[in-house]
């Protein structure tokens, strides 16, 4: 009997090694799709937003001077950078020296903008990404524990803080009270977008990476004949 069993189990797996090896395939490509996802090697993310190709939604913002400004000021004359964040996102913070640094290579080319949005990790409120309060261990180590501005004034004296510590000069637009254009363009704390000239999404991660956002501003740069 027991050598019976064996002959079955044998020719049981003959038979279904080859579905076994193709299911494998199937799991490992689908791995591999979610861990890599579609932009530059960048992780797939939960976000929503406008995706590259679509049209990039308009606003109208201010800056810290008060100047108001549009995405549809810049058509026909240069592209535009759009980086989402909130002093209280340490992955917002570690990443601000790498904007820094494209601000300061291309920013006369292209027009660089961090979009002021609601805090992601607020003291004695609830995070907008977990519904409870989410004081993260970055921010406890490094004392970057404030409350969620109740109006547009809080928001921009934040802003001015954090300025000022994370030694930034890349130009801010802070988002209204309602925080519109943080959810047109998805809702994410550090989500990269470069639109070009036309209005058009060229590229946009859900979480910014530096090395494949320069690649891709590069790219749109050395296009011909341009129009920058």
């Amino acid at each position: 009997m027991s050598r019976f069993f064996s002959r079955g189990s044998a020719r049981t797996g003959s038979r279904f090694l080859p579905f076994l090896l193709g299911l494998s395939v199937v799991f490992f490509c689908s791995f591999v799709q979610v861990a890599v996802g579609e932009q530059g090697g960048s992780p797939r993310d939960q976000f929503g937003g406008p995706q590259a190709g679509d049209r990039a939604p308009d606003f109208r913002l201010k800056d810290l001077q008060g100047r108001e400004v549009t995405l549809k000021e810049f058509k026909g004359k240069r592209p535009v950078v759009l980086i989402t964040g909130s002093y209280t996102c340490p992955i917002y913070r570690q990443r601000i020296s790498s904007l820094e640094h494209l601000y300061q290579k291309y920013g006369k080319r292209v027009a660089f903008f961090i979009l002021y949005t609601v805090e992601a990790h607020p003291l004695g409120a609830p995070s907008p990404y977990s519904g409870r309060e989410w004081i993260t261990e970055e921010n406890r180590k490094e004392g970057i524990l404030f409350k969620q501005p109740s109006s547009y004034e809080e928001r921009c004296a934040l802003v001015s803080r954090s300025r000022n510590a994370l030694r930034s000069s890349v130009p801010v637009l802070v988002d209204d009270m309602d925080n519109g254009a943080w959810e047109q363009y998805g809702g994410a704390p550090n989500a990269a977008y470069l639109i070009d000239d036309k209005g058009n999404v060229r590229l946009r991660q859900g979480w910014f990476d530096p090395p494949a956002f320069e690649k891709a501003l590069m790219e749109i740069l050395q296009e011909d004949p341009p129009r920058w």
